[in-house]
């Protein structure tokens, strides 16, 4: 009886361990997935806004009014001497994806709520202004409507620092809760068979 006990509690172990790694490699797999998804919406929104510096008026930075008003998002132009040109002053130093812009790389950056895509303006070979497109995240969240395993799991975005950028429509779990010390081996686990820098984790 004894030994039947430990050959169970053995097999046991090892089908728990065989489980974890299957569970553990799906979801790899699917956050990795999930990671490419938005970062070609992230591409397609930069291509976009640099296709639309063609429109900035290059004298005075202003932008005629062609962007369909929607809730949660604005437009503007900065100058790159921190000046606003057109739409809402933002600060420079709250947002280090103008500074990449300035430098003539579009970027994405985040800060507390917001989610800014950055693209430079040209004047001739020269950045003259940064035009600017800002998202409330519940608005970008709402657009592209990030649904994990059927809205049975939570899906969220997160960066290197382990902020999270974006959440799975309807998410119910809080964002320090996901990122909970408990949590942490697992994450990890996931990131590094995912082997990217920024990786969308999943659970169920």
């Amino acid at each position: 009886f004894v030994i039947i006990g430990i050959v169970c509690v053995f097999m046991w172990l090892k089908i728990k361990d065989i489980t974890k790694n299957q569970v553990t490699e799906h979801v790899s797999e699917y956050s990795h997935m999930v990671a490419l998804s938005i970062d070609n919406n992230f591409e397609n929104e930069l291509d976009l806004l640099s296709e639309s510096t063609a429109l900035v008026d290059i004298e005075n930075g202003k932008l005629n009014d062609i962007f369909e008003e929607q809730e949660g998002v604005s437009y503007g132009v900065m100058r790159i001497d921190g000046t606003a040109a057109y739409g809402e002053k933002l600060e420079f130093s709250d947002y280090d994806g103008f500074f990449q812009a300035v430098r003539g790389n579009p970027s994405v950056c985040i800060k507390d709520e917001k989610i800014l895509f950055a693209v430079p303006v040209y004047n001739g070979a020269n950045v003259k202004y940064v035009l600017y497109k800002l998202y409330d995240r519940e608005a970008i969240e709402k657009k592209m409507s990030l649904v994990c395993y059927g809205g049975m799991g939570e899906c969220f975005l997160t960066d290197s620092e382990g902020n999270t950028i974006l959440r799975s429509v309807n998410s119910k779990e809080k964002p320090y809760e996901f990122n909970k010390e408990s949590n942490a081996e697992a994450i990890k686990e996931i990131q590094d068979k995912m082997n990217i820098n920024v990786s969308a984790a999943a659970y169920s």
